[in-house]
């Protein structure tokens, strides 16, 4: 059986990239809240770069790296669940 990232709704526009982290914690069974990360991280005024991102998943001793993906049928080939920055303005989870 397959375990599903849960989904973690945003509380305001820049806030995709935190969510999807937090999922990604929580299909790792962390107990995080966004809470905790909101105060672990400070957000800039378009929200959270890659680097943020990983810098915050780093610290929670993930193995991070980014890639850039010009063919999707790729993705296939990275090690799910991963978090993609789709058309250059917002994250999601892909697994």
């Amino acid at each position: 059986m397959t375990r599903k990232v849960p989904n973690i709704e945003q509380m305001s526009q820049i806030e995709c990239g935190l969510c999807c982290c937090l999922s990604i914690l929580h299909f790792y069974k962390s107990k995080e809240t966004l809470l905790d990360l909101r105060r672990d991280i400070e957000k800039g005024r378009d929200g959270y770069s890659i680097g943020d991102l990983k810098q915050l998943l780093n610290k929670r001793n993930f193995d991070t790296g980014s890639y850039q993906v010009k063919d999707v049928n790729k993705i296939s080939e990275l090690p799910l669940p991963l978090i993609a920055f789709w058309d250059n303005q917002h994250y999601v989870v892909i697994y």
